[in-house]
């Protein structure tokens, strides 16, 4: 039978996991010390390996692996297992620490739900309050609306009748206006017409008579230059 593995244990300040081998094995089985001193050195070639890789990434250089020639068969095969349990338990890992951040974040997503929750109804609670207001409002605007309507009313009919007598006295008085203008307008007409007929041909005459003249002053002045 093969030694019983503990579980790998991985720091934060380390790159690589440490392994802790349990040698207590059966009764029945008997190891020789061979054996365990080539695990234990496939286990400190494995982590060299794994240091030798990281400092070899880290300086950009070609990864060197180690050759195998001076292990048996049942040497690599340990080997490889040993490798694939590291693998595994990283893999392990990562994994639980994504589960971790995926569950830190369902928690944070499920708090922020319950208070967009909350204020969702507080916010329909007002606007419930609102409308209701709304409508008194409303109801009290609409009474008062009826009583304004009517006093509105009255105060029209009042207005019309009044207009209505207003423009029966305007109309008589209008009338009257209007027979006395008509009769000045004419005779505004006629004394139009006389100083039309009067004056023009006097103002005709003289305008001709100032024009002679002043060709005549023209000339003269002419000649006794």
């Amino acid at each position: 039978e093969m030694p019983h593995l503990k579980k790998l244990s991985t720091s934060p300040s380390k790159i690589l996991p440490k392994i802790e081998l349990n040698l207590n094995c059966g009764s029945d089985t008997n190891y020789p010390p061979s054996y365990f001193t080539l695990l234990i050195e496939d286990v400190k070639s494995l982590t060299s390996d794994q240091e030798s890789v990281v400092s070899d990434s880290l300086q950009n250089r070609p990864i060197k692996r180690q050759r195998l020639d001076h292990f048996s068969q049942e040497e690599k095969i340990m080997r490889r297992k040993l490798k694939n349990r590291v693998a595994a338990q990283t893999a392990r890992d990562r994994k639980k620490t994504r589960m971790q951040e995926l569950e830190e974040q369902d928690s944070r997503l499920a708090a922020e739900k319950k208070i967009l929750l909350m204020n969702t109804v507080e916010s329909m609670k007002r606007i419930q309050t609102l409308e209701q207001v709304n409508s008194e409002l409303k109801l009290r605007l609409g009474g008062d609306v009826i009583t304004t309507q009517k006093v509105k009313v009255e105060i029209i009919e009042n207005e019309l009748s009044s207009t209505v007598l207003e423009d029966n006295s305007s109309l008589a008085q209008a009338s009257l206006i209007k027979g006395t203008q008509l009769k000045g307008q004419a005779l505004q007409l006629l004394s139009l017409r006389m100083m039309q007929i009067v004056y023009l041909p006097v103002i005709a005459r003289v305008q001709t008579f100032l024009i002679c003249y002043s060709s005549v002053g023209k000339i003269l002045w002419s000649l006794t230059s």
